[in-house]
C-alpha cells in the first residue's frame, strides 16, 4: 500500500455535532494503528476533512456542520495527529466542501507529489461509509488507483446501506475490503 486516506475523522462526525456518527469514535484506536503502520514505513497519510463555509451548497442538503474554524472541524479527540500539526501541515491535509474529496481539491496532485501513481494501492478509513468514504473509494477507483478499504476502520449511518455500498465496491470496482 502506497498511501492512506483518513476520511472525515473530525469532531463533527466523531465527537459532537449535528452529524455525529454513532460508533465513529470507537474506530480511532484501529485508525491510529493504521496511521502508525504507514508512518513506520515512511508512507504518506492524507487527512481529508469537511471544512465548510456557511454558503456551501452541501449545507442545503445537510444540517450545518464542520464550519471552518469551529470545534467540529478540528481533528477527532485521540486521533494520531497533533493539534499543532493539523492546520500547518497542509501538504497532508485536504479540505473539502462536498462529500467528494477529489472535487475542487488538490488531492490528485498531493498523491502524485508523494509518488502515489495510477495502479498503486491506497488504503481508506473513516466516515461515513455510504457518503464520503464511498466518494473517496469511487474517486480512487475511477482514477486508476487500487483502493483497499479497512472494514474495521469505516462506519456508516445506515448499516444496510453501508453493507450494500461495500458490496458495490467489491463487485463493480474490484475494491479490496479487508
Amino acid at each position: 500500500m502506497k498511501a492512506l486516506l483518513v476520511i472525515d475523522m473530525i469532531r463533527g462526525f466523531t465527537d459532537e455535532g449535528a452529524l455525529k456518527v454513532l460508533g465513529a469514535s470507537n474506530m480511532i484506536p484501529y485508525i491510529n494503528k493504521k496511521i502508525q503502520e504507514m508512518e513506520d514505513l515512511n508512507k504518506p497519510v492524507f487527512y481529508i476533512r469537511d471544512n465548510h463555509s456557511e454558503d456551501d451548497y452541501e449545507l442545503k442538503n445537510f444540517p450545518t456542520h464542520c464550519l471552518y474554524g469551529t470545534e467540529e472541524a478540528r481533528p477527532s479527540k485521540n486521533l494520531h495527529i497533533t493539534e499543532e500539526a493539523y492546520p500547518r501541515d497542509s501538504k497532508m491535509i485536504v479540505s473539502k466542501q462536498t462529500i467528494d474529496c477529489f472535487y475542487q481539491t488538490d488531492l490528485d496532485k498531493k498523491l502524485w507529489n508523494n509518488w502515489v501513481q495510477v495502479g498503486d494501492e491506497v488504503g481508506v478509513v473513516g466516515v461515513v461509509t455510504e457518503l464520503c468514504v464511498d466518494a473517496a473509494v469511487r474517486g480512487l477507483a475511477i482514477r486508476g488507483y487500487k483502493p483497499i478499504v479497512f472494514k474495521n476502520g469505516i462506519t456508516g449511518i445506515n448499516p444496510e446501506l453501508a453493507e450494500a455500498t461495500a458490496n458495490m465496491w467489491i463487485n463493480y470496482f474490484g475494491v479490496k475490503v479487508v
